[in-house]
């Protein structure tokens, strides 16, 4: 548990808060207040952008390397699954955004605030999946070399 926690930036855990703050507080607050917790939500989904990004630059890194060539696999499999994700959901973020800007509609509209938190949130659901599979693989692969060093 300690190695998955050295991952964590305090960008990614402030984002994630403000995310959940903001889309609650839409929800809560009257009109005027309403407006500035939309904008603390588009602002809170650029930090976690950013978090998620230095996570997986992170992680990455920090991997294990058991064996030469089932670890590259493992970490080959993780990178593109990530990648993936984090590039579908960066591309939808910019894609919004470039559409928000030259209609000036749209960022506030509830429909669009709710399926992009839970699009969010899906993609950190899949990226953490992906990254917890990974690293047990790669622990898995650490114990087995180490098994049949000790029997030789």
């Amino acid at each position: 548990m300690k190695e998955k926690i050295k991952y964590l930036n305090p960008i990614q855990i402030i984002g994630n808060i403000l995310i959940v703050i903001s889309f609650l507080g839409i929800f809560i607050t009257k009109q005027n207040v309403q407006d500035i917790m939309i904008k603390l939500y588009w602002l809170s989904i650029m930090l976690n952008i950013f978090g998620i990004i230095l996570f997986l630059s992170t992680w990455t890194k920090g991997g294990i390397n058991a064996d030469v060539h089932s670890s590259k696999r493992i970490l080959q499999e993780f990178d593109n699954i990530s990648l993936t994700f984090l590039c579908c959901y960066v591309l939808v973020f910019l894609g919004m955004a470039f559409y928000f800007n030259i209609t000036q509609t749209g960022r506030d509209n509830i429909y669009v605030i709710i399926s992009f938190f839970l699009f969010t949130m899906f993609a950190e659901i899949i990226i953490y999946i992906s990254e917890e599979k990974a690293y047990k693989e790669t622990i898995k692969l650490v114990k087995k070399n180490k098994i049949g060093k000790n029997k030789k």
